[in-house]
């Protein structure tokens, strides 16, 4: 299931995850995302004291969403830029809005929340999808 992947093409779909993610919560959605938290000034404290660890584990969840991105990108066939976005489209549509959306019903978690972690999903899957098909 792994062999024969380009595991650079998926350390750098990873890091395309991780770079998205930084842009679109620290420079894009920053106030919207930190309003729609609505930590305790505890809190914060807390999370900007646990920073670094979650850019880690954020990288490293980019890492694993690129080597399953790659294996189905190359499942669907998809071998140019536009099936690899097509791809991430509906591997998109299949996993991550839906799942955001489970959260959205039962965890009556704020709409904002909902539209800015999936529209990152939404990005990152499809850029990731037309690297991965081109770069196999």
């Amino acid at each position: 299931m792994f062999s024969n992947l380009n595991y650079l093409a998926v350390f750098v779909s990873g890091l395309v995850y991780w770079i998205v993610g930084g842009v679109w919560y620290a420079a894009i959605f920053s106030k919207q995302y930190q309003a729609a938290l609505n930590f305790s000034p505890e809190e914060k404290d807390e999370a900007q004291k646990d920073f670094p660890k979650a850019l880690g584990m954020h990288f490293l969840s980019g890492l694993i969403t690129s080597l399953i991105l790659a294996n189905l990108v190359r499942f669907m066939g998809a071998n140019s830029f536009l099936q690899g976005v097509t791809a991430g489209f509906w591997i998109w549509l299949g996993f991550a809005l839906t799942i955001n959306l489970n959260y959205l019903l039962f965890e009556r978690r704020p709409k904002v929340l909902f539209f800015v972690n999936t529209g990152f999903f939404l990005i990152a899957f499809v850029v990731m999808g037309g690297v991965l098909a081109v770069w196999q």
